[in-house]
């Protein structure tokens, strides 16, 4: 990896940084959302269990968990 400098970098810091460590999110429904997040999504956690991951919310093609996991929005096709 270079820097556009034609040298290479010999920090490993800049390629894997430290990640600071925080809190588990809780997720009760065990279904890799974070509860805080479907409430602030659905309205609700009590949309399922550990299958409503698979969900499609909007139909866009991606499912409820991979808009988590991606930061986009569940009900915006």
């Amino acid at each position: 990896l270079t820097q556009r400098t034609g040298k290479f970098l010999n920090n490993t810091d800049l390629v894997w940084p430290t990640l600071a460590a925080g809190p588990v999110p809780t997720d009760a429904d065990l279904d890799g959302m974070a509860d805080a997040w479907e409430q602030q999504q659905f309205g609700t956690v009590a949309r399922g269990s550990a299958a409503s991951s698979r969900d499609d919310f909007d139909g866009d093609g991606y499912t409820d968990v991979e808009e988590y996991l991606n930061r986009t929005d569940p009900r915006r096709p």
